[in-house]
């Protein structure tokens, strides 16, 4: 065996130590660098040299630039991810909700509702003092105000939630576009140079991670190196091509109940199939715009907007039916004026609804007296003020009990999806903590690595210098 083998198993050693240097210096540059998985090499032996005295070693070669990405984790955290965004979207939207209702606090719904029931039992006492009759218009009056105030930011939230909606798609479709970007130079560098190129690898994970915040994805593994992604069983990237998601408006001709949903379209912008969205950030806020905030929702969800229509419409017309059949001050003959005491436009609604301007422009003119001329007769007030403890009032409970139970609703769904989001987050921080102690740069050890390929690479250039004293030598002797 002559002596040029060893200048070629140097080479080789120098090559594959300049690489471990490279890749630990890479390693300890991007020791800061979000979604980053820590690299390196894969080292083998070369293939023996036969010679007289048996096989001898040629060296060192690099199978390939390794890095410590696990898809189990990776798939972990992007179920987990989906499901705490969901939990946060819930969390921040019921948490408005609770300051919407201005619960616990003051001129809550309770006191209002029943200020302004109470004033009639007051009235019933001295039903022609004008100055309590005015009393109880003013507070109906407030009644009106603070319900269309809860209405107003109801509806408010819900604008809001659409726009976010609105945003959360337009996001997911240029993440769905940069993944399906990625996958091809993914492909391309993999058939030009038969390897991974990791920096593409890790932006495309970061970037599925990203839309797992929005929806809930599934991802399988496609042709040179690509993926293909999923979101509820819908395929919206395969390779280089991908489809976009669209927002669709449905409403009911008859109720005028507007429904989102999100479809998958194609380039032209064809329908090709609906989407069931089942976690994620746009899942939680298109349910919570077709449902708690829809004051016109018809499923059998907890909807508090329509719980709160449905709460003040019984209340007005019961009322109204009560107060009709009653006489004002200066009502002297029958039959009763029909004169109600909430008034509307149109579709009877919170924010159609009124306080009749007869009785606030003359208060003499609010019906509680049962009986024509009779002014000491308080019979309607009675029957009025006596539906605050009314248990058929709607569904089984007194007006008291049904706003408590619907504000408890609120509070009970609040302190429930704080929990869950509490322990979901706990759970997310584990697997990113497991995923990072695998991927994730650790300086000592780079330290260590960075001594190590150096001292390598040292070692390998003394045999260079070495082997060309040898050959120096050889060549002298032979002059």
């Amino acid at each position: 065996m002559g002596v040029s083998p060893s200048l070629e198993i140097a080479k080789r050693a120098l090559i594959a130590q300049r690489l471990g240097l490279d890749a630990t210096s890479g390693n300890i540059a991007n020791v800061n660098t979000p979604g980053y998985s820590r690299r390196s090499p894969t080292l083998r032996e070369g293939e023996p040299l036969p010679s007289r005295n048996g096989f001898v070693g040629n060296g060192v070669l690099v199978s390939k630039l390794r890095t410590f990405r696990e898809e189990f984790f990776d798939r972990q955290i992007r179920r987990s991810t989906s499901h705490l965004n969901t939990l946060e979207t819930d969390d921040t939207i019921i948490q408005r909700l609770s300051v919407i209702f201005g619960e616990p606090g003051e001129n809550t719904l309770n006191s209002i509702v029943n200020d302004f029931l109470n004033s009639f039992e007051d009235l019933s006492y001295k039903p022609t003092d004008v100055s309590l009759r005015q009393r109880t218009v003013n507070l109906a009056q407030t009644l009106v105000s603070r319900f269309k105030e809860i209405a107003t930011q109801l509806q408010e939230t819900r604008k809001q939630v659409l726009a976010d909606i609105n945003d959360s798609v337009t996001q997911a479709n240029k993440l769905i576009k940069e993944i399906a970007d990625l996958n091809f130079k993914i492909a391309s560098t993999k058939s030009k140079l038969d390897g991974d190129n990791q920096t593409l690898y890790d932006q495309r994970e970061a970037k599925i991670e990203e839309l797992s915040k929005l929806v809930e994805v599934n991802v399988t593994q496609g042709d040179y190196g690509t993926v293909n992604v999923f979101i509820n069983g819908i395929n919206v990237v395969t390779g280089s091509n991908y489809n976009q998601l669209k927002l669709k408006e449905t409403i009911d001709p008859t109720t005028q109940e507007r429904t989102l949903s999100v479809l998958k379209i194609d380039k032209t912008g064809k329908e090709l199939a609906t989407i069931n969205l089942q976690n994620g950030k746009l899942f939680s806020l298109i349910e919570h715009y077709n449902t708690t905030l829809d004051d016109k929702d018809s499923s059998s969800k907890f909807s508090v907007a329509t719980t709160l229509e449905k709460y003040f419409s019984t209340l007005v017309n019961k009322v109204n039916s009560i107060a009709e059949t009653g006489y004002g001050l200066d009502d002297l003959t029958p039959p009763p004026p029909g004169r109600s005491i909430f008034t509307y436009s149109g579709t009877q609604s919170i924010a159609t609804t009124n306080v009749n301007s007869e009785i606030i422009s003359d208060p003499r003119k609010l019906p509680i007296s049962g009986y024509p001329g009779e002014t000491g007769d308080s019979t309607i007030a009675r029957q009025i003020s006596a539906l605050s403890n009314d248990s058929s009032f709607l569904d089984g409970q007194t007006p008291d009990e049904y706003i408590t139970n619907l504000i408890g609703q609120i509070g009970n769904l609040g302190d429930q999806i704080s929990s869950l989001y509490s322990i979901a987050k706990t759970a997310n921080e584990q697997l990113l903590n497991q995923r990072e102690s695998l991927i994730g740069v650790n300086l000592d050890e780079e330290a260590i690595n960075l001594m190590k390929f150096q001292k390598a690479f040292e070692a390998a250039s003394r045999v260079v210098t070495t082997t060309n004293d040898i050959l120096s030598t050889l060549v002298n002797l032979g002059r």
